[in-house]
């Protein structure tokens, strides 16, 4: 493979580098003045004479550096235009806002919309805004539920900032949001909002959601399972609002859970038989060309609104319609170019993106296949066209895997072991789903009464996807699940995976041993991971909102500390990950309020009548206060005497501050969880 021919991959690569070091590190540093040396230098390189061995040498360099310091540009720019919109207001003060829905969000208990404001009015001013805010109605609010995408809303809310969790290892809500453009959020009580005007959305956006109402609306008539309801409507427009936890469980266990995202694959699927009708006539001319490229390019984007016009749907549209005028206008451009031209111009409009799960999937998993599938494909040659097709979606299934693999296991923490199975099925399956579904709606605006023969037809094949997806999931050992990844270790799998790269286009020793020594370093740290979970000792106090958690690990047995009032699901979110992270094999729940672990003895303080059988006083690393019926200080002190002392969250705002204006003679530092975050201690 010629390197050389694919400079817009490389061009793709230093841009994304770019902008992950800004986030990573979190550089708050500004490039302007860098970024304008350097390409002044690249200027004057072109009009200096370098001996040629350094000239293409240095101008390539410049030219990198160059998209490299464009990226962070582009990534600090982003930040500061969502920070600078948001709506500020005094503590605590109600404002008033005008604001449009984008779209319903899936909620459990209540009614959550995504609201782009309008005009925003305080109490000393008004103002002009388009901040996206996540607003919350409570379940029993019945005009809430009524609200429709494209509705414009008048509210009063108290809205906050979203914080990032403090907890170790959790999910980064913030950043997943931040991606989107959502830095705040609020509750609407029920006397407090109402609708001002229906479809406010711009013309071809409220065309686009009209279309997917109406498709909406067709599945309902016809279908009569709510799950077969809910997955259609998940395939064809991307609305899973209607999927159960336990649906969506079974499909990321199989590895099936990209159909169930309308992304590049569904765009793919949906024009690739009309690329090969286009292509059956064998016409060639420039008129011919230019008919078949635009009529292509009309069925994508019919399919774009036909969606409703999701943010991962425009991204595939804009991508799929790239590829097309590529290989129609400038047939010698490879698609890794063309590929590579989609990302950079996506990143260029939103750097963001690249930060989102579906950006990543979508463009890592058709890198791996366009470069390792025709590698496998040729590893055998069916005997028959039935073999071939089966073969042809193994060999997809496992190209697609092999860059995947490591950002499934960093994301997720498991791995689906029988992705191949899910992908024969599901693959052909869902081909006819989208093509059925797609005619079940174009009928019910011309010809309804076709439906009744096709929608019994449709529902039958979702029907069977979904009982096959969960039966693959009951399989045993369906998925290798719990397993965890470091950033270092995320880098060094990618790593060994380019160097699998060059090692087949060059089969040279030295790249083999590369690959071998990283693929044993690799391999290393998962067992040394594995040896030095035996013997961790580390206590962690979770910041929640509910009450108090508190893990203790002691070699891979955990023991648990918390409130009655904190669910199971709520403590799972909280925790899961640290848990796997820490390899936890058994779990334990205790209740004791005295602790000992590694010949220290740590007090929780969970109930004040413990102190009555206190007898002597104790020496004790950590004081963990909660909130307690009774909480005087100065009889705590009478029976132990701490290092530390931890603040629950929860703690009334009276206590919290009883406690912080103690004299320092009394303890060593205090940790209040509610303004430093969770607590955790090794030792």
């Amino acid at each position: 493979m010629n390197w050389s021919a694919f400079p817009y991959l490389r061009v793709a690569a230093v841009l994304s580098l770019g902008i992950f070091t800004m986030d990573y590190f979190a550089i708050a540093y500004d490039y302007d003045y860098l970024f304008l040396i350097v390409v002044l230098s690249y200027s004057v390189s072109e009009n200096i004479q370098l001996p040629l061995k350094y000239q293409s040498l240095v101008r390539s360099f410049l030219l990198l550096v160059s998209v490299f310091l464009l990226g962070c540009k582009l990534y600090s720019s982003k930040v500061e235009t969502i920070n600078k919109s948001i709506i500020r207001s005094e503590f605590r003060q109600n404002v008033v806002i005008k604001g449009i829905i984008i779209e319903e969000l899936k909620a459990k208990n209540s009614f959550k919309y995504l609201v782009e404001s309008e005009f925003v009015e305080t109490n000393d001013s008004s103002f002009y805004s388009s901040a996206n805010i996540i607003i919350t109605f409570a379940q029993q609010d019945s005009n809430a539920s009524k609200y429709k995408s494209g509705d414009k809303i008048y509210f009063r809310s108290k809205l906050k900032l979203i914080d990032k969790s403090s907890n170790p290892e959790s999910f980064d809500y913030k950043k997943f949001l931040m991606t989107k453009g959502i830095l705040q959020q609020g509750f609407v009580k029920e006397s407090e909002h109402y609708l001002l005007q229906t479809k406010k959305h711009a013309k071809f956006r409220q065309l686009a959601e009209n279309t997917a109402n109406f498709s909406a609306t067709t599945l309902r008539k016809y279908f009569t399972d709510t799950t077969a309801i809910g997955i259609a409507e998940a395939l064809l427009i991307g609305r899973k609002l209607l999927i159960s936890e336990d649906i969506t469980n079974a499909y990321v266990n199989t590895g099936a859970i990209h159909v169930l995202s309308v992304s590049g694959l569904h765009v793919a699927i949906f024009i690739s038989v009309f690329i090969w009708l286009f292509n059956l006539p064998n016409k060639k001319g420039r008129v011919w060309l230019i008919i078949k490229v635009f009529s292509l390019l009309m069925i994508v984007w019919f399919y774009v609104v036909l969606t409703g016009m999701s943010p991962s749907v425009v991204r595939a549209g804009s991508m799929v319609s790239l590829y097309i005028i590529g290989k129609n206008f400038f047939k010698n451009t490879n698609t890794y170019n063309l590929l590579s031209v989609a990302a950079i111009a996506m990143l260029i409009y939103n750097p963001l993106y690249l930060f989102q799960t579906s950006f990543q999937f979508s463009f890592i998993s058709l890198l791996s296949i366009l470069y390792f599938q025709p590698k496998i494909k040729q590893l055998w040659t069916p005997p028959n066209k039935p073999l071939g097709f089966i073969w042809d979606l193994i060999n997809v299934s496992i190209a697609a895997q092999i860059l995947i693999f490591p950002f499934t296991i960093y994301f997720f923490h498991q791995f689906p072991m029988y992705f191949i199975l899910s992908g024969i099925v599901a693959v052909p399956l869902v081909t006819f789903i989208i093509y059925l579904g797609t005619l079940l709606v174009l009928m019910e605006a011309v010809f309804a009464v076709v439906n009744q023969v096709l929608s019994p037809v449709l529902e039958w094949l979702i029907l069977c996807l979904n009982k096959a997806i969960l039966y693959i999931s009951t399989l045993p050992y369906s998925v290798i699940s719990d397993i965890w990844v470091s950033d270092f270790m995320l880098f060094l799998m990618v790593w060994s995976i380019i160097i699998l790269i060059l090692w087949i286009e060059k089969r040279s020793n030295s790249t083999f041993y590369s690959f071998m020594f990283l693929g044993l370093f690799i391999f290393s740290n998962f067992s040394f991971q594995n040896i030095r979970a035996n013997y961790q000792n580390e206590i962690v106090i979770y910041d929640n909102y509910s009450g108090y958690l508190i893990d203790i690990y002691q070699g891979r047995k955990l023991s648990t500390i918390k409130s009655i009032n904190v669910s199971d699901k709520s403590e799972i979110l909280i925790t899961a990950n640290n848990r796997i992270k820490h390899k936890v094999t058994e779990v334990v729940e205790y209740d004791q309020s005295l602790y000992y672990i590694d010949k220290g003895l740590y007090y929780f303080y969970t109930d004040y009548e413990d102190f009555v059988r206190l007898k002597s006083k104790l020496d004790v690393k950590i004081l963990f206060v909660t909130d307690t019926k009774n909480n005087k200080p100065e009889v705590i002190f009478e029976k132990i005497k701490p290092e530390i002392i931890i603040l629950d969250r929860n703690l009334k705002p009276w206590i919290r501050q009883k406690w912080l204006n103690l004299p320092q003679d009394f303890y060593r530092r205090i940790h209040d969880i509610k303004t430093d975050g969770a607590y955790s201690i090794t030792f």
